[in-house]
């Protein structure tokens, strides 16, 4: 199953205070996040694609803030 490499953002990881440009995401899965130039965004850059983030910010683990039943 190919990664999707999302690059050129400002990603922040709960409990970090810190932003990272780079994340990978497998099968709906966040796999890993840091920096472009680390061995698992080298690899997963050689078989899926690659999505600009444009300096935008990430805050994974919020979605879908409201549910309506």
């Amino acid at each position: 199953m190919e990664s999707t490499v999302f690059t050129n953002g400002r990603i922040l990881c709960p409990g970090s205070e810190v932003f990272s440009p780079t994340m990978v995401v497998k099968q709906g899965h966040i796999v890993h996040v840091g920096s472009g130039e680390d061995e698992e965004v080298l690899q997963a850059r050689k078989t899926g694609p690659i999505v600009d983030l444009g300096n935008r910010v990430v805050l994974p683990g919020l979605s879908m803030g409201m549910y309506t039943l």
